[in-house]
């Protein structure tokens, strides 16, 4: 049985997140009012498409005070609307229950929280399009939440996917490329955002920050037409993009210099105020 890690002096150990499947979160010991919710791509998992983020971002000073959630789901055997609409309720909760997500355990700071100002969503690969359907449902919605939420795609498959991909894909459902291509409603995404854009004004569905691998097999590259221009990362790949490591961290500085820009991003503020 592995070990438990332990904890840092400002955030929990990692624990899983009751009633959202393989869900996990490094919680704030004093939370200051912002998480960051990161949704792993198609063959991934909650940490770790991730890694790096779970254990470099908690020492680092400026995440002093934010919640770090891992958001699971299962892509082989759910369609992507169906992660989409869990992944709304996931941030709703969060946004409107006021930390009940959290072990009671974790002390008296959090015992006071009295919710977030804001929540950044990193997105990779086909966790782009889980987080696009679920941020399209929050605006349909009117979420009175929604714009106080931000998000970053990491080689989002937002556009198209790989015919190399679909091949591998679909072999390993044994069902037709076209079909397997049908499951992600990538037309329908694009459509239906670009139509919501229209007919209101709206940051949620643009991303603050499209980031793309400079050696990319997998997607697409490329944003929407309201998207900001991509953020292209010399010598990375698909996977290695969100995964930040001690000479490495530009990840990392994307993520802190978004939260910076969102309600509740300053660090020093008072805690819930």
């Amino acid at each position: 049985m592995a070990r438990a890690k332990k904890p840092t002096l400002h955030h929990s150990a990692l624990v899983l997140v009751p009633g959202y499947q393989a869900s996990k979160a490094r919680w704030a010991l004093q939370p200051r009012g912002q998480a960051v919710l990161f949704v792993h791509g198609f063959n991934g998992t909650s940490v770790g498409t991730w890694k790096g983020f779970d254990e470099i971002l908690p020492l680092e000073p400026r995440a002093r005070g934010l919640d770090l959630l891992f958001y699971g789901y299962d892509a082989w055997l759910t369609d992507i609307r169906s992660s989409g609409r869990k992944l709304f309720r996931l941030m709703q909760t969060l946004h409107t229950d006021n930390g009940s997500l959290a072990p009671p355990a974790l002390g008296t700071a959090r015992a006071s929280f009295n919710g977030y100002k804001s929540i950044l969503v990193c997105a990779h690969s086909l966790g782009g399009v889980v987080t696009r359907w679920a941020l399209l449902h929050a605006c349909k919605r009117d979420e009175p939440w929604a714009e106080n939420t931000a998000s970053i795609l990491f080689a989002p498959a937002h556009l198209a996917i790989s015919d190399r991909m679909l091949v591998k894909l679909a072999a390993r459902l044994s069902i037709p490329v076209d079909e397997m291509l049908e499951r992600f409603e990538l037309d329908l995404l694009r459509e239906q955002t670009g139509l919501a854009q229209r007919q209101r004004i709206s940051n949620l569905l643009a991303p603050r920050a499209v980031v793309q691998a400079e050696i990319e097999k997998w997607v697409m590259v490329g944003g929407y037409d309201k998207d900001p221009g991509c953020i292209f990362v010399r010598g990375a790949t698909h996977q290695s993009i969100c995964k930040p490591t001690h000479t490495f961290m530009l990840p990392i500085e994307l993520v802190l210099s978004q939260l910076a820009a969102l309600p509740g991003g300053n660090p020093l503020e008072s805690q819930n105020s």
